[in-house]
């Protein structure tokens, strides 16, 4: 997989680790509250999380901005909006929360 990242250019293997990383955070703590426990609104998360438990979550961004922040290769990035984009219709306007 690294040599196929490298290909890309510099700085596709720090891109996609760093998003991998962003990823597995965000779904920790999304996972306790949303999968488990049912939460569905901003201040169900609040209520349940508190200020620090939601501290770290990606609630301002959309999915596809989250990928865009992270991302610096294009060829990569299309990559990851490809994929997003089966699971979500509107990738660009869709909360990452």
């Amino acid at each position: 997989m690294r040599q196929q990242l490298e290909r890309l250019g510099p700085g596709a293997v720090e891109d996609y680790d760093g998003f991998r990383e962003y990823s597995r955070r965000q779904y920790e703590i999304v996972d306790r509250g949303y999968f488990k426990e049912g939460l569905d609104t901003f201040w169900q998360f609040i209520k349940f999380y508190g200020l620090r438990g939601a501290r770290g979550l990606d609630y301002t961004g959309t999915m596809a901005g989250g990928i865009a922040k992270r991302v610096r290769d294009p060829y990569l990035r299309d990559i990851f909006e490809y994929f997003l984009s089966m699971w979500v219709r509107r990738p660009t306007t869709r909360r990452a929360l």
